[in-house]
């Protein structure tokens, strides 16, 4: 015998019907059988990641900078951390909008990265709107 069950208002709540445990169950199962056949193909899509191309780190300002001295330590621990080589490039001009310019019409495949702070992508567009 089931003890009756009190809902929020004070009356007594309704118990799931048969079919309603059927369906959530069967709902749940398919589920985690979606996850599990999506869960091994995941490491595949990653693990050609860095290829042969090497990594392309563009810093927005001339050579010879705090930037640029920075950004070539990075290039060091990233370079040995993917095991793959790591290229700075220098590109100053236009208060960094042409760095931040370069990395954001580069193709999206994970090569290009910017060694910058966010003047180049939030404030510059403020103060310049060709930006």
């Amino acid at each position: 015998m089931h003890a009756n069950v009190l809902n929020v208002e004070g009356g007594a709540a309704r118990r799931p019907t048969r079919l309603a445990t059927r369906l959530a169950t069967r709902l749940a199962t398919c589920l985690a059988v979606a996850i599990a056949m999506l869960l091994p193909a995941t490491p595949a899509l990653a693990a050609d990641y860095p290829g042969k191309k090497p990594l392309s780190l563009v810093v927005p300002y001339p050579a010879g900078g705090a930037s640029d001295a920075s950004a070539r330590q990075f290039g060091v621990h990233i370079a040995a951390a993917l095991k793959q080589q790591v290229v700075v490039e220098n590109v100053g001009g236009g208060a960094g909008m042409l760095g931040a310019r370069r990395v954001l019409t580069s193709p999206p495949d994970g090569y290009t990265f910017l060694h910058g702070s966010p003047n180049e992508v939030i404030l510059s567009p403020f103060l310049n709107a060709a930006a």
